[in-house]
């Protein structure tokens, strides 16, 4: 089985291929929140006619 630097590595080599798509902000609309924590709020929002979960850091 692969070694933990290993699996490092080759989870470094995805994060820097996949592409991270990017979008007008005012195209996103919130329509409510799920939860609040101690990191952010998670919120229900649609894009483009299509529901999304976003994460709110604080």
């Amino acid at each position: 089985s692969p070694s933990q630097q290993e699996v490092l590595s080759a989870l470094k080599r995805r994060l820097e291929q996949t592409a991270v798509p990017e979008f007008p902000r005012h195209r996103l609309r919130m329509l409510s929140k799920l939860a609040e924590g101690a990191f952010g709020t998670q919120l229900v929002s649609k894009l483009h006619n299509s529901l999304r979960s976003v994460h709110r850091l604080l």
